[in-house]
């Protein structure tokens, strides 16, 4: 019975001191920095003024300006949403061209839509697909584009939207 009782002892021993042999420590620093929330503000709207029934390519008059503000130096992301079922893209990771559909009336009928194919820039025609910096904590963007009317185009004021939203990246 001893001799089970000190084979016990030390087994756990063994396995005691093995648990230590060769143990190592590390510290991991935990930190976090505090920025502003990122503001948006919309400057002009895309207005492409009067257009005739059967004229195409009408470009965009009036272009949208939209300003973001943050905390300056840190990057951004900016999305895009076209439909009101649709998703966001990211600017600059797919087509430069975004398609906002304007309707009047009901908006039912095929002469009471027209499409805007419109583009956003970057202020200073910065690329779109890189890092945008909020240098000196705002970056401007604009949007142009064009439309056409059909020959049977229907009378009336259109509407149409897109949505942009930014996050910092």
């Amino acid at each position: 019975m001893k001799k089970l009782l000190l084979v016990g002892f030390l087994l756990v021993q063994g396995l005691a001191f093995s648990q230590n042999t060769g143990a190592v420590e590390g510290k991991v620093n935990v930190t976090a920095k505090v920025i502003k929330p990122l503001e948006m503000n919309v400057i002009n709207h895309v207005d492409f003024g009067l257009i005739t029934p059967g004229q195409e390519n009408k470009y965009s008059e009036t272009l949208g300006l939209f300003e973001i503000k943050g905390t300056p130096g840190e990057n951004i992301k900016v999305f895009i949403k076209t439909d009101v079922s649709g998703g966001y893209t990211q600017l600059g990771t797919t087509e430069a061209v975004h398609h906002v559909t304007m309707t009047t009336g009901e908006g039912s009928a095929k002469n009471e839509k027209m499409e805007a194919r419109l583009g956003v820039v970057a202020e200073g025609g910065e690329n779109l697909a890189e890092n945008l910096v909020l240098n000196e904590g705002k970056k401007l963007f604009s949007i142009g584009g064009w439309t056409s009317a059909a020959v049977d185009q229907k009378e009336g004021s259109y509407r149409g939207e897109m949505t942009i939203k930014a996050l910092y990246d």
